[in-house]
């Protein structure tokens, strides 16, 4: 191959590189995990004072024999965290429960529309 074709055929490659790193910035990435747009706009909060204007959104929670964890505004907690200015008092299946520096209760339920699913070993 002539010297000309392979720089022509280089140039390109690297114009094709470029184009596709420049489209891959322009695309918004999206966490899978999180619940539908529709369910995160208003978090569920059933008691309690949410706090100086702060928003609570319960994103997961799992439940285990020996360590339980939820995910509130995208951290990780186990019971006894303290997180903004609450301290993370009970984990649940569907809800948590928190307590905020005034004493006030705080309850979060899973978004509406996300069933929660036992999963369960073969032979359970």
């Amino acid at each position: 191959m002539s010297e000309f074709l392979k720089s022509t055929c280089l140039l390109l490659i690297l114009l094709a590189l470029a184009a596709t790193c420049a489209w891959a910035e322009t695309m918004q990435l999206v966490d899978p995990m999180l619940p539908p747009v529709s369910s995160r706009v208003a978090p569920s909060v059933t008691s309690g004072d949410t706090g100086k204007a702060k928003t609570w959104l319960l994103q997961a929670v799992f439940v285990g024999q020996q360590r339980s964890v939820a995910i509130i505004n995208g951290v990780a907690l186990s019971r006894g965290d303290r997180y903004r200015g609450v301290k993370l008092l009970r984990i649940e299946k569907e809800q948590v429960v928190l307590r905020s520096a005034e004493g006030k209760k705080i309850i979060l339920h899973m978004a509406p529309g996300v069933a929660k699913k036992d999963v369960h070993k073969e032979g359970d």
